[in-house]
């Protein structure tokens, strides 16, 4: 049986005007306790076993290939070895206890919630592949005996690229990281795969890299999936996107035209940003705040002419700086385990050769909300001895009536709280001034949601406990 129920009606397109209306709501059937208490610490983040194949584009199994497993903070896209392998005689290896990253609502507006991990292979006269996992699944994870999942990497024959890297007066930049874009798109890159650095000449060479000459069908629009009359496609490029980044320089996009190849890139006029990270309420400063910014769209059509970008950690005393292509727009925003951003900093036309203080970043502690069902007669909590076949969703957007907030999208969001055991689902990191509601649904034959209806919020550091009143037709093992 299959149930689906979603408490808090206004989420329906209908009648979405009641969730301005009950802002302020927070009754639920079951009862909604607020506290504020700390950050729960019965987290149980659940891990995976992936099976890599790695073959030639013939089909043949490479035995002997260098196969890293990268897990990525979800927070700060900087990636750390989980282990390194090589392939067997059938060109596979398996990476044990991999972690899933937990549900976090803060996490997932800033777009780094469900990438998870990066595996990447490479192979003596072999171009490297890199292939990010995410929650979601993409790419797909084939059933395999014994593993969660597999994936299967192909590793044409090598070309090489190289060139040269200079700054705008045409001297040579050294330490400059040129990678392309088989590295992870939402997370920082991996070095030793598709990328290399800059000799003291400035000089650098992939030697790992797949060839690369331009498409027939250039400007035409290759669809990539298909679902009713919904067509998703991408126009075909002229050039291989490549990338180079330098803490001094930002990052640059730059076209090459072939691989093998060469390609010489010269880096713009710099300009320098300079703030802090403090907390919303106190003022504190706060050190480790992953903080990056993002050159804004200008009239330039091509975004290689124009595009910037930069990132750093900030320093005990909560301040950071960012060298940035000059005479840009930027917007600069942040990550913090636990906290969400209240403003972000906007920069315009930023000058050359000078440095820019700009507003401090204000970050808050979010909240966290938990869940229970409680069953309807006994008004007791259900506890569970293993996974239940029942699933707890926030949904939520923002309260329109906050004139200080960051988010500027009011469509409805929804993420899935986790089950943590026992009797509790929880989302950590639920954002202040954000309106909220409840989907659950059943497949457990024993258990039918009732529906309710609720709109609740929560505040700065608060953790929200709300029952969910549920019918049991049959006491299950267990419960």
């Amino acid at each position: 049986m299959l149930v689906l129920v979603l408490i808090a009606c206004w989420l329906l397109p209908a009648i979405k005007g009641l969730a301005q209306s009950q802002s302020n709501a927070s009754s639920v059937g079951g009862g909604v306790a607020r506290s504020v208490a700390a950050q729960p610490a019965d987290r149980k983040a659940e891990t995976i076993t992936v099976t890599v194949l790695c073959e030639t584009p013939e089909g043949r199994p490479i035995a002997g290939a260098d196969v890293t497993c990268f897990e990525i903070d979800a927070w700060t896209g900087r990636s750390r070895v989980k282990a390194a392998l090589k392939t067997d005689a059938a060109g596979t290896c398996r990476f044990e206890g991999v972690t899933v990253p937990l549900p976090d609502v803060s996490r997932v507006l800033r777009g780094h919630s469900t990438v998870f991990c990066a595996v990447a292979a490479k192979a003596v006269g072999r171009a490297s592949e890199i292939r990010t996992l995410n929650v979601g699944g993409f790419p797909a994870l084939q059933h395999i005996k014994g593993s969660t999942g597999w994936m299967k990497l192909i590793l044409a024959p090598a070309r090489t690229l190289h060139g040269r890297v200079t700054n705008f007066q045409g001297k040579p930049i050294e330490g400059a990281l040129i990678y392309t874009g088989e590295q992870p798109s939402s997370a920082l890159p991996v070095e030793g795969f598709c990328s290399a650095k800059t000799d003291k000449n400035g000089e650098y060479e992939i030697t790992d890299l797949k060839e690369w000459l331009r498409p027939k069908n250039t400007g035409a629009i290759r669809v990539d999936s298909r679902e009713g009359n919904r067509v998703i496609g991408h126009r075909v490029l002229d050039h291989l996107t490549v990338r180079v980044w330098h803490p001094e320089y930002g990052q640059k996009w730059a076209q090459c035209r072939a691989c093998p190849g060469e390609l010489n890139v010269q880096m713009p006029e710099v300009g320098n940003v300079t703030g802090r990270a403090v907390d919303a309420t106190t003022k504190a400063p706060i050190p480790g705040v992953f903080v990056w910014a993002e050159a804004q769209r200008t009239g330039a059509r091509d975004v290689n002419a124009w595009y910037c970008s930069n990132w750093t950690i900030t320093d005990r005393n909560g301040n950071y700086r960012l060298a940035l292509r000059a005479r840009n727009d930027y917007l600069v925003l942040s990550n913090f385990e636990g906290f969400i951003p209240k403003k972000a900093p906007r920069i315009t036309n930023l000058p050359a050769s000078t440095t820019k203080t700009v507003d401090d970043i204000a970050i808050v502690q979010a909240g966290v909300v938990r869940f229970h069902l409680m069953n309807a007669a006994s008004k007791k909590r259900i506890r569970f001895s293993s996974k239940p076949q029942v699933s707890v969703a926030l949904h939520g957007r923002p309260d329109p009536s906050p004139q200080d907030q960051l988010w500027s999208s009011t469509e409805d969001q929804a993420w899935p709280a986790e089950f943590t055991g026992g009797d509790t689902f929880l989302m950590r990191a639920a954002l202040p001034e954000w309106i909220y509601s409840v989907f659950v649904e059943s497949k457990d034959p024993t258990i039918s949601v009732r529906p309710s209806v609720t709109a609740f919020n929560v505040r700065q550091g608060e953790t929200v406990e709300i029952d969910l009143p549920v019918d049991v037709t049959k006491p299950g093992p267990g419960r």
